[in-house]
């Protein structure tokens, strides 16, 4: 499991990574732990990241409209001076895995990290659960939340509504391990039709929310076709 811990106070975040570290090694988990001081370097990394598991940050890096959608396909645990602070921060659209008063605790930190490490095991196991490896790390994310996967570059780009993640597989070999959601539509993409919200024919063109398109290829026309019908008496009956 990857963790990241961003917190301006370098005693503080030194402490927490020494927690991470020997909870890790005590239950024989391999885990990456980085730190990170500041906002702006928090947001430069959650524009580059591939998908992380754990971040553990305080309140005044984790605010803002970028990092809160980032944040929505992750387990995080938020650090606070108050509980006013950290309650201020909650909303419908963004729930942390736990909170935490600054300076954290260290029997608090471990039992919210054995809570998410439960979290993490289900996840792994639960059907319809996506796995994938990015050096040597293994990863799960939900197959509902995945767009689709396009070849790129000798390697495999997942895409989400919020970020895209590289690996190395074969769409020949997810299309055999996904759902029945997936269904080839060009030689470089592999779609989850049910996230699909328009199909053009005429340009050969599938849509999903947030002005993402891709193309479609004339080999797999009538498999979209018959698969796009199928939805639509799916959802209208």
């Amino acid at each position: 499991m990857e963790i990241i811990i961003c917190d301006s106070d370098n005693v503080n975040a030194g402490k927490i990574k020494d927690i991470c570290f020997q909870y890790s090694f005590q239950w024989e988990e391999e885990s990456e732990i980085k730190i990170i001081n500041a906002r702006e370097e928090m947001y430069s990394y959650m524009k580059a990241s591939n998908l992380t598991s754990l971040i553990i940050a305080e309140t005044a890096i984790v605010k803002g409209e970028m990092i809160s959608e980032k944040l929505k396909e992750q387990f995080v645990l938020v650090m606070g001076h108050t509980p006013e602070e950290l309650l201020n921060l909650v909303s419908p659209s963004f729930r942390p895995a736990g909170l935490m008063v600054k300076p954290v605790k260290k029997e608090k930190l471990e039992h919210l990290l054995s809570e998410v490490w439960k979290e993490y095991k289900k996840a792994q196991t639960r059907e319809n659960m996506f796995s994938l490896k990015i050096r040597s790390q293994e990863y799960v994310l939900p197959q509902s939340k995945i767009l689709f996967f396009e070849s790129r570059n000798k390697k495999i780009v997942l895409r989400t509504s919020t970020q895209e993640i590289e690996f190395y597989d074969t769409l020949e070999h997810l299309q055999s391990v996904l759902n029945k959601d997936f269904i080839r539509i060009h030689k470089s993409f592999l779609v989850n039709i049910s996230l699909v919200t328009m199909v053009h024919f005429s340009n050969m063109m599938v849509h999903f929310n947030g002005g993402v398109f891709v193309p479609v290829s004339r080999t797999y026309k009538a498999v979209l076709s018959e698969k796009w019908k199928q939805r639509k008496e799916k959802l209208w009956g």
